[in-house]
């Protein structure tokens, strides 16, 4: 199992960073390596996510997610179901100063393949998953 938590500030309200994490169709614009994101099922709360993400061998792969807490304006949490890799990251967002939010991602991931010689795979996917919040504030400003 892997653990890493990435934290960024983007120039826009809280409930607007969290509107923009919670719709998975920006996903693309924002996480290196997903291809589509579409909408598949369940009240926005609870949403069900089909995605597909470029492999680092350059295959694509489905890696599906659900939204598992959504606690509208501060926290979100989504557990990823498909795919070899299986994380669950949290979002925790707060009010820097007026008109900005910091955004936090905590990515706890644990591969499908037995911990032991698979334990730093699971610790870089983590990383990589954590730090691809350092892109909102490009794509929302900051």
């Amino acid at each position: 199992m892997g653990r890493a938590v990435e934290s960024v500030v983007v120039d826009r309200p809280l409930e607007e960073v969290f509107s923009y994490l919670a719709d998975g169709t920006n996903n693309p614009r924002w996480k290196p390596g997903v291809t589509e994101t579409i909408f598949a099922e369940g009240p926005i709360s609870r949403a069900v996510w089909a995605q597909t993400s470029r492999m680092p061998s350059g295959r694509t792969r489905a890696t599906d997610y659900r939204i598992s807490l959504y606690d509208e304006p501060t926290r979100l949490e989504y557990t990823v179901f498909a795919g070899p890799i299986r994380a669950i990251g949290l979002f925790s967002l707060r009010t820097a100063a007026v008109g900005t939010t910091e955004v936090t991602l905590t990515v706890d991931v644990n591969p499908r393949w037995s911990p032991l010689p698979f334990a730093n795979i699971g610790r870089r996917a983590a990383e990589v998953e954590a730090a691809s919040i350092l892109a909102l504030p490009g794509v929302l400003g900051g």
